[in-house]
């Protein structure tokens, strides 16, 4: 019987020690906090302007969020292989 093993707390990882433990057996990574702090920090560049919109502040949040993941994808591997 193959049991999947997860990594709980990959935030601090380095692109290699997530390549190595995958390699290991690492089946899934749960991945949070980088990015929600990648998405606090775009926030809070965009509010510095006196004329930021919540589009704009909402944007920003996507765009973070899109570049962590897509960066993420690449060291997993796992970069255009989703149905």
């Amino acid at each position: 019987m193959s049991v999947p093993l997860v990594m709980h707390g990959g935030t601090g990882i380095s692109d290699d020690q997530f390549r190595s433990a995958i390699a290991c057996g690492i089946s899934k990574v749960n991945f949070a906090t980088a990015i929600m702090n990648g998405a606090v920090e775009n926030m809070r560049q965009i509010v510095r302007s006196d004329k930021a919109t919540l589009f704009e502040v909402t944007d920003g949040i996507q765009v973070s969020y899109r570049e962590w993941c897509t960066r993420l994808y690449d060291v997993f591997g796992t970069t255009g292989k989703a149905g």
